[in-house]
């Protein structure tokens, strides 16, 4: 059997390139290395060190909504740290939106709340959709 290794992150240019080249956009520029986003006037959205299984996420659930897609948060400090969490690039924000907002309450799976208050929703791949107060909260697997 082989050895797994954990998966390496991408570029913040090789992120935001894949996701142009796919319709989806970003709401901010990036972040400057080490910086807080909430040290930058008008924040910033930074993608640098996302996984590239989590952009092939957005991907796929752009097609498969056939919807817009708006990124409001990556990898950028300050959203909650945790190994498996933006930081660590396993996670992203989207802006909502009726046609998104309603392709996940319709093929995802009503899970209940989170310990933040949070709506879950899961896709049958193991995806976690979470409704914040101003975003959707998306874990890719």
């Amino acid at each position: 059997m082989g050895r797994s290794f954990p998966e390496a992150g991408l570029s913040e240019q090789e992120a935001r390139s894949k996701l142009q080249q796919n319709g989806i956009t970003i709401n901010k520029s990036s972040c400057p290395s080490g910086v807080s986003y909430q040290n930058v006037s008008g924040g910033c959205t930074s993608l640098d060190g996302i996984k590239a299984s989590v952009i092939e996420g957005a991907i796929q659930l752009k097609y498969s909504c056939n919807c817009p897609l708006q990124i409001t948060g990556g990898t950028e400090s300050g959203p909650a740290q945790g190994v498996t969490d933006h930081a660590g690039g396993y996670k992203l924000d989207f802006q909502p939106n009726s046609a998104l907002d309603q392709y996940v309450q319709n093929n995802f799976r009503y899970t209940g709340f989170r310990s933040d208050g949070a709506k879950l929703y899961k896709a049958t791949d193991g995806t976690i959709m979470a409704r914040e107060s101003d975003h959707w909260d998306a874990t890719f697997k």
